[in-house]
């Protein structure tokens, strides 16, 4: 089966059984491949959700929600990717015989009376349950802490994004695809960029170049070979890292690397990305790991320690500027699902959804955000624990096993 590329608009196959169970349907497998070969097109021929539409849009669907979000999009949100997803399988399930005979099977005779005031009930009564759902969910939007979500802020930008073969930087590709945005990916090779373009319909707006990040230059190098210019570029998010394990901080050639990928290549693309006259967004990803040491990673935290300082001092410089060509926005995210991560302990435990951050990123960019410390709880968690000194810290962060990723 097909990788679920838009969650907000593709189903994976509990979800398509939820639909089918709401709409009274047999789940087909033939079926279900061709509902997501459908609905792979939907981001780039339908309306893009935003604001509260696409908070609404982002959860799994149960058979709860699709029948809340089946009346609410009737009534409020014709566009919402619930719409498609219902005429989809309706539509694919009537050319089906066995789907057909399922939905053309209606009471007749005395047995309809009974059913038509069964009906009656039923629709008042989820009338009167999606109300109040409704009403709840809008408080929440209204008041909750999340970042509003806007889908309007990249529609038709041009967003660069390191990285983008997997991760975080595949998930800031997908959620910046879905939201309408125009998206240039690196990867380390061109067999990669290969790989992930027939992933892809052939709508897709996305363009891969390749580029070693260890190697000084390799970045502006093959921007510029690809005949892509500064000036094109509405944003920029530099999300490539790289990670390794069990190795000591004076390991001199993976040192050099680590830099080279989580720091200089950063320098190197800003020098060439803010030209004069021309306004971009760059964000720079480090992390919480910025704020104390870490053993066996071959000086990580140190790169992203660099970064962020960096960062803030390009920040302070171009602030000289009568127009400053570019704003910066610093993301220093909690632990995430990633290689870096393994998937048991507290560190998995502690570790927060890369598609989340990713939406978090992209709406901070698009809001004019400086700062991003995602959850903001681990921030003050991990502030608490470099608060009590570093005998504490050794004690803590020496019994952390490194993973190695990138």
């Amino acid at each position: 089966m097909k990788e679920i590329l838009f969650p907000i608009w593709q189903v994976d196959e509990a979800e398509y059984r939820a639909v089918c169970a709401y709409l009274n349907l047999s789940p087909q497998s033939r079926l279900y491949e061709k509902l997501n070969d459908f609905l792979i097109h939907a981001p780039f021929r339908f309306q893009i959700p935003n604001n509260f539409s696409l908070y609404l849009a982002r959860p799994r669907l149960t058979h709860f929600r699709i029948a809340r979000l089946d009346l609410t999009s009737k009534l409020f949100y014709p566009s919402h990717p619930i719409r498609h997803i219902l005429n989809a399988v309706i539509a694919l399930h009537e050319c089906d015989g066995k789907g057909y005979s399922q939905m053309s099977a209606s009471p007749f005779g005395w047995a309809l009376s009974f059913w038509l005031l069964i009906w009656g009930v039923q629709f008042i009564t989820s009338l009167a349950v999606t109300f109040a759902w409704l009403c709840w969910h809008r408080l929440l939007y209204l008041f909750g802490p999340a970042l509003r979500l806007r889908g309007e802020g990249v529609v038709g930008k041009r967003i660069l994004i390191t990285g983008a073969n997997q991760g975080l930087g595949k998930d800031l590709l997908l959620f910046a695809l879905q939201q309408g945005a125009q998206v240039i990916g690196t990867v380390r090779n061109m067999d990669t960029a290969e790989e992930l373009i027939h992933q892809f319909p052939e709508e897709t707006p996305i363009e891969f170049i390749s580029a070693d990040l260890s190697l000084p230059g390799a970045l502006t190098d093959a921007l510029q070979k690809s005949q892509i210019s500064a000036g094109s570029i509405d944003m920029a998010i530099l999300c490539a890292g790289i990670k390794h394990s069990d190795a000591t901080i004076l390991s001199l050639p993976q040192l050099r690397e680590t830099f080279e990928v989580n720091y200089f290549s950063n320098v190197d693309f800003t020098h060439w990305l803010c030209e004069p006259g021309h306004q971009s967004t760059l964000v720079l990803i480090s992390s919480m790991g910025r704020w104390h040491g870490m053993h066996s990673s071959c000086g990580y935290n140190a790169s992203k320690a660099a970064l962020s300082i960096w960062g803030e001092s390009l920040e302070m410089e171009l602030n000289l500027q009568e127009k400053p060509s570019c704003s910066i926005l610093i993301v220093e995210p909690g632990i995430f699902s990633s290689g870096m991560v393994e998937k048991r302990g507290l560190r998995y435990l502690f570790s927060i959804s890369r598609q989340d951050l990713a939406a978090h990123i992209i709406a901070s960019a698009s809001n004019g955000k400086r700062v991003l410390r995602f959850p903001i709880w681990f921030a003050w968690l991990t502030w608490a624990v470099c608060m009590g000194g570093r005998s504490v810290r050794l004690r803590l962060f020496s019994r952390v096993k490194i993973t190695e990723g990138r």
